[in-house]
């Protein structure tokens, strides 16, 4: 199979992004809150179902990192507005 060198430029183009964005981490900041209590903290499953989640300062926050952590943290931010919850995406 023959390539072009456009599409080699971006193929590469779309690797490093993918990199670059794998490197990166994400949290979630509630709206409206102070900075001390605006992050979403680790939250037991069983308090989640509930409606009951820890905030806090950034430095404990829960974070999405890795492969697909901003879309693991897309689909956390669903969850949380489906409960009425207004949250945004930060990185780290």
């Amino acid at each position: 199979m023959k390539i072009t060198k456009q599409q080699l430029k971006q193929i590469i183009k779309e690797e490093l992004e993918n990199l670059i964005e794998a490197d990166e981490a994400w949290v979630l900041r509630k709206s409206g809150a102070s900075d001390a209590s605006s992050f979403l903290h680790p939250t037991p499953a069983s308090d989640q179902k509930k409606g009951n989640y820890k905030w806090g300062a950034k430095e404990g926050a829960r974070t999405f990192k890795g492969e697909n952590a901003k879309l693991r943290a897309e689909d956390e931010k669903k969850r949380l507005a489906e409960k009425g919850i207004t949250v945004s995406i930060e990185k780290k």
